[in-house]
């Protein structure tokens, strides 16, 4: 180097270093003048930006550097010095990003897992919530104390900054050193080219020695002849043969080198999937070493020649030294380990270039050693999945192969083998076929876990699976029966994707996909997702339609959950309560939603101070999961109606005493079960007419929503008297069949209320009804009117004998008689023998006093008022009072030889005389003018007595007519004449009632009273 001129090393190094020079020019590299600098003037170089120190010197002119020390004792000689500093650092920017677009994405990031939690915990338990709450407090926390680490780095940024670029510049260094080093490795190889060959010594003496040179070799200096066809074909065939007999004779072939063929002067070995390697020899003796030909891979993808470079000549180097040294047998060895591992090293290749394609962040890829580990579903940070690609240890006569290992969720899978295809060597493709084998093993796991409750039946769930794509594995859930799930697992992410566009679906899979989720690897929490994904569908599926049929959902029903859980179990998940409008408020049907199953159940409330009470349930036999159509709900209405009316029902007949039971219905349509209510009727009734069972049935709704009930029993006797009677059509609630004596009530009553009280009273108008008509058939009496609750028939000729009775169930029964008829005056004590013995008595106390009670009509009507009182002390004894004469006739019906005979008699002869001549009933006094009356015998149909006469049914109205003229003269009536007698009624026939009594009057019914006249 020339003194004083500075080298371009010298102006590189550091900012520090000082160097001097002679005072000689000097030529600076770092300025582009030349400058000749005094005794007293030094040049300072500064930074690398090319300012330095400029100091002011004592006369004012400028000098560059520092100033020379004054008692400096230096030579003469000038000295220069010369600071100089290095350039400036290459200032690096690649991946700067500014702090406020880091902190941005943290507030947007917040903000949008804050909303995905509030999303998520609407449909969580409370436990859950908080859970969930801590653990997003938690992230987020940790998150935000690094952003706190980072914005406090950034407060240095400028250092961090230069402590970077000097990073940079160190690793450019190395890297100057690296490069210089290889290519002085590369100057020498290239040398070796260019070495002069040593002198052919031997040659040279036998040319010195003979003077001859009979083969002088060439160094290829000179071209040797080229070969006819003849001569190679003669060529290849000699070696042919001598390779056939070494291979077969002086070789032993390693077992997988049993395949080759010989041709062209060369044995072509070939291994299945892996190469194909092509022999030759160089000399004839069998000893002698062979030698490789050619190499290549018979296996996709791979190169199917190698190039003639580096790696073709290593591997043909490194095979003939292994034949030489170890043979066939090791160059197998070589060949195959070579194999093995350019697979491993392709598999590497492609899954790097997989990484850069549609499955970036899902993969990551690892070696280790000649181990390729591949991660996959790499988003799922709950659990780690990969596979260990290798060469596997050699088992029995197999050589050593390409195997895979298995971790599943961070378990070695040993049970399942994956396969790897080694003639199309393809990492997506093994890739996707253990993806597809995890997606069937979780799919498979799901659903064996769904099939192991009872919500989820084999019919509920099919599994199409495959081992070899994922997208063709696929679990189909049959939520309800119109919504069929489908769930199937994403190959490149392996998030789950549930098919059927639905809000709850996307939320379901976003529990599923969430790495925070609380389900664990044997998949039981996954299944109960799915089981209440299941209960919410289905729920929102009958409320949706039981709306639209215009059902009323309760979603404030407040129940005391220990009441629920007594009634319906532990198990249960969710309810549903929902009524008609027009039920009572204390009936609604309860839908369980539970592990068992769904149940549907009528309930009984109460309203309490909070909340409600349930102090009753009766389930609705539904089976299975139903398609709530509207046919269903329909079906369910009429099965819940049916069963809260027979509820109310056996809840009376209970607090009755009654015995009762229930049977299931004979009904037609299988889809309404609704049980029969069957009831005892002795123990009902109190009385044995029936037969001993009643059977109430449910029959439908009316349009306006009361319950249809149908109730059927028989009499012990066939209803034959009923026969030619025709009930009225209001009547159209009672049907009998005479000949059996069955009959059947239809009432419509409203859902929730009792029908026992109404079929006693019906009853018992059936009792009656059947007695009534019974009475009147037998007396031939004509009826103009039947039901069951009113009777009306003709007793007499007269325009106004008729009676009409009217009944209601146990109550007592009124006696109706139309205007002007006769029987008005004993109308009260016609009742009391109607509910004290029956129509048939009544029937025959109107045919007796017919007679009579016309008679005394007409006497009554055609005497002045004051003069004649007619009382009726019962209805067999009448009195006839004239106080203005003080005379009193009694009237009174009596029986003499099984005949109804009327005793006429004076009451004050009846009862004595005094010696006043007043009667012993006070001021009464016989009746004179009747003396000679009560004597005579020429009077049809009368019997004279002592102080009276008696008479017959027929006569007896002729008879008081003639007492009443006798005792008024100037009122009196036409008296008894000598004509035809009339016999007081028109019941004619076997059962009539003439004279003779075929009914004997009850014993105290009266005073006749069997007594004699």
């Amino acid at each position: 180097m020339t003194p004083g001129v500075m080298s371009e090393h010298a102006l590189t190094g550091h900012g520090d270093s000082r160097i001097k020079a002679s005072s000689e020019p000097a030529t600076n590299n770092a300025s582009h003048n030349s400058s000749k600098l005094g005794k007293d003037c030094a040049v300072s170089i500064g930074n690398g930006n090319g300012g330095g120190s400029n100091v002011e010197g004592e006369n004012g002119d400028r000098k560059l550097g520092k100033e020379k020390d004054n008692n400096d004792e230096e030579s003469d000689e000038e000295i220069l010095d010369i600071s100089v500093l290095a350039p400036a650092l290459p200032h690096i920017t690649q991946g700067f990003y500014p702090l406020k677009m880091l902190i941005g994405r943290m507030i947007q990031e917040s903000h949008t897992q804050l909303r995905d939690l509030v999303s998520s915990l609407q449909d969580a338990r409370e436990m859950d919530r908080r859970i969930k709450l801590i653990e997003h407090v938690v992230e987020r926390r940790q998150q935000f104390i690094k952003l706190l680490v980072l914005s406090i780095w950034a407060r240095r940024a400028e250092e961090v900054s230069q402590v970077i670029d000097v990073k940079a510049w160190f690793d450019s260094v190395e890297q100057h050193f690296l490069n210089a080093n290889y290519e002085t490795f590369a100057l020498r190889r290239d040398l070796a080219n260019a070495k002069v060959p040593n002198p052919d010594l031997k040659t040279a003496i036998e040319v010195l020695t003979t003077g001859r040179a009979p083969t002088v070799p060439s160094y290829h200096y000179i071209p040797a002849d080229p070969l006819t066809p003849q001569q190679l074909l003669k060529a290849f065939r000699n070696i042919n043969t001598l390779l056939s007999i070494r291979l077969n004779i002086h070789e032993t072939l390693p077992p997988h080198f049993r395949d080759y063929r010989i041709q062209d002067g060369r044995a072509t070995f070939w291994v299945k999937d892996e190469f194909e390697v092509d022999l030759s020899i160089g000399e004839e003796d069998p000893s002698s070493q062979l030698y490789i030909i050619d190499f290549r891979l018979t296996y996709e993808p791979a190169i199917r020649e190698l190039p003639q470079n580096r790696f073709r000549q290593e591997i043909e180097m490194r095979s003939n030294e292994i034949l030489r040294t170890k043979g066939l047998a090791g160059l197998y060895d070589f060949l195959h380990d070579f194999v093995m591992t350019h697979k491993i090293m392709t598999l590497r290749r492609q899954a790097l270039e997989m990484l850069s394609g549609r499955w970036t962040e899902m993969l990551h890829v690892n070696m280790h050693k000649r181990t390729l580990i591949i991660y996959y579903w790499t988003a799922r940070s709950d659990v780690r999945n990969w596979i260990e690609i290798g060469v596997m240890r050699p088992r029995g006569k197999e050589p050593s192969r390409l195997g895979v290992r298995w971790h599943r969720e961070g378990k070695e899978v040993k049970d399942v083998t994956v396969p790897i295809n080694t003639k199309f060597v393809s990492a997506e493709e093994l890739i996707k076929t253990v993806t597809a084998l995890h997606a069937k093993h979780i799919l498979t796991a799901i659903r064996d876990n769904l099939a192991a409750m009872p919500i989820f039946p084999q019919s509920c769930l099919s599994l199409m699976t495959s081992d070899t794509d994922s997208f063709k594995s696929s679990l189909n859930i049959q939520l309800t029966p119109t919504r069929l799930l489908t769930v199937q697992i994403e190959p490149i992410t392996g998030r789950f994707a549930l098919q059927q566009p639905h809000p709850r679906v996307m939320r379901a899979e976003g529990v599923l996909n969430d790495p925070k989720s609380d389900l664990k690897p044997d998949w039981s929490s996954m299944g109960q997702n799915f089981a209440r994904l299941r209960f919410l569908m289905l729920q929102e599926e009958i409320e949706m339609r039981a709306k639209s049929t215009g059902w009323e959902i309760m979603k404030l029903m407040q129940i005391d959950p220990n009441t629920l859980k007594e009634w319906f179990g532990p198990a249960t998940k969710y309810l549903t309560y929902m009524r008609r409008k027009s039920w009572k408020k204390n009936w609604i049907i309860v839908i369980v939603f539970g592990d068992l199953g769904e149940s549907w159940w009528v309930a009984e409330i109460q309203e309490a101070a909070k909340g409600y009470l349930m102090p009753d349930v009766q389930r609705i036999p539904v089976t299975g999961t139903p398609n709530v159509t509207y046919q269903f709900l329909d079906n369910l209405e009429k099965m819940a109606c049916g069963i809260i009316s027979h509820y109310v029902n056996a809840r009376i007949l209970n607090a009755k005493g009654v015995q009762y039971t229930m049977r299931p219905s004979a009904t037609t349509d299988p889809a309404v079960q609704i049980p029969d209510l069957l009831i005892r009727f002795d123990a009902l009734m109190k009385q044995d007419w029936a037969m001993n069972v009643l059977v109430v049935s449910f029959h439908g709704l009316s349009t306006n929503g009361t319950a249809k009930m149908i109730v059927r029993g028989r009499a012990k006797d066939p209803m034959t008297q009923l026969q030619s009677t025709n009930i009225q059509p209001s009547d159209t609630d009672v049907a009998f069949h005479l000949q059996s004596g069955g009959f059947a009530l239809r009432f419509m009553v409203p859902v929730g209320d009792s029908i026992i009280e109404a079929i006693v009273e019906r009853l018992y108008r059936i009792e009656r009804l059947i007695g009534f008509v019974k009475v009147i058939r037998k007396y031939k009496l004509a009826c103009h009117h039947v039901s069951l609750g009113r009777i009306a028939f003709t007793y007499g000729r007269e325009p106004n004998a008729t009676a009409e009775i009217s009944f209601s169930g146990d109550k007592n029964m009124q006696l109706h008689l139309p205007e002007g008829s006769p029987h008005t005056r004993i109308k009260h004590f016609l009742e009391q023998h109607l509910n004290g013995m029956g129509l048939e008595m009544v029937v025959q106390t109107l045919a007796v006093t017919q007679n009579i009670l016309v008679a005394l009509e007409e006497i009554e009507n055609d005497t002045p008022e004051g003069d004649l009182f007619v009382l009726s002390r019962s209805t067999e004894w009448y009195r006839m009072d004239y106080p203005r004469r003080n005379h009193v006739i009694d009237i009174q019906l009596k029986v003499r030889k099984s005949q109804y005979w009327w005793h006429v008699r004076d009451a004050a002869l009846a009862g004595g005389t005094t010696a006043g001549g007043t009667t012993a009933g006070g001021n009464r006094v016989p009746a004179v003018s009747l003396a000679q009356f009560w004597s005579d015998t020429g009077i049809r149909g009368t019997m004279p007595l002592r102080t009276g006469l008696a008479a017959h049914l027929g006569s007896v109205g002729n008879a008081i007519r003639k007492i009443h003229s006798l005792i008024m003269p100037n009122h009196g009536g036409a008296g008894m004449g000598s004509g035809t007698q009339s016999q007081g009624g028109s019941i004619q026939g076997p059962n009539a009632l003439p004279t003779t009594a075929t009914l004997v009057l009850p014993m105290g019914a009266g005073p006749v009273n069997q007594r004699q006249p």
